[in-house]
């Protein structure tokens, strides 16, 4: 029996880029995710995917955004909203409502004032987004209904909470990978590895119920900012997507139900208030 899929995509700055890869070769395969849930970088490609736009046309929006110009100067970014994003955005959309979507969208926040992860499916879905990608230090937090929100990965970098009560199975992935590495020189690399160790830890809690997790490896090579690497960073999404191919299939094809596990990891999410909802 095949199931349907729902795909949870994490932030990761410039790596992300290897996401529109994942869903191309999924499409390419008949595997079109019938929900999706992103953080970050995660959240804007989940967001022009449930819009209508194919892996192709969005590969080609975000090369024509040039997120690195965003990043070219320190103090001039810090004082920049992702805001000036939203006409961008809302023109190659045609829609700004999570009701609007062809797909049903979920995109993880940080609210700074409550200090808690919430996951917004209604209202404005554009602004949930350029909130979920605020980079504290980077850009201004993003502010909504008199709430300060910045990078929902800080929280939660692997959104999968909205899927553990259904029946779907679950694909991630997950653009992160930390592999050893023997030496690091510059600062700036060691600050951005230190802030994915921290990121690391709210993260493999929720990949283990992943029925299948993507992991492209040789994103680690390349930093937050490496929005110049985007075509390369989607090569590498959708070459480690087709090397899994068989193992994806067979993993939504599964009969097993692992919904008493997933409930599980709920309802510690739902104890510990770790996950809260609110309308952007």
């Amino acid at each position: 029996m095949v199931r349907e899929v729902a795909l949870v995509l994490s932030g990761g700055g410039a790596r992300g880029m290897a996401h529109i890869g994942v869903l191309k070769a999924l499409n390419d395969h008949g595997i079109f995710p019938k929900e999706i849930a992103g953080t970050s970088i995660g959240a804007v490609i989940g967001l022009l995917y449930a819009a209508g736009l194919s892996p192709n046309e969005i590969i080609k929006q975000v090369e024509q955004l040039k997120f690195y110009e965003l990043f070219t100067s320190y103090t001039k970014i810090r004082k920049r909203s992702l805001n000036v994003l939203y006409p961008i955005i809302k023109k190659a959309i045609g829609v700004d409502r999570f009701d609007q979507l062809k797909i049903p969208l979920h995109i993880a926040v940080s609210n700074v004032n409550t200090s808690r992860p919430e996951i917004i499916s209604d209202g404005d879905c554009i602004h949930a987004a350029l909130a979920s990608a605020s980079i504290p230090f980077i850009f201004r937090a993003y502010n909504n209904n008199k709430m300060d929100y910045i990078d929902g990965g800080l929280l939660n970098n692997f959104p999968i909470d909205p899927f553990l009560e259904k029946e779907y199975a679950i694909i991630g992935c997950d653009v992160n990978y930390l592999g050893e590495e023997k030496e690091i020189k510059k600062i700036l690399h060691f600050v951005e590895r230190t802030f994915r160790m921290a990121l690391f830890q709210n993260v493999r809690i929720r990949e283990r119920y992943c029925d299948f997790l993507i992991e492209p490896e040789k994103t680690s090579d390349y930093s937050t900012f490496d929005f110049k690497h985007a075509r390369f960073l989607y090569e590498l999404g959708e070459d480690k997507t087709l090397f899994d191919m068989e193992k994806i299939k067979k993993a939504i094809s599964d009969s097993t139900d692992m919904r008493l596990d997933k409930k599980s990891l709920l309802d510690v999410l739902l104890m510990d208030k770790i996950s809260e909802k609110r309308t952007f």
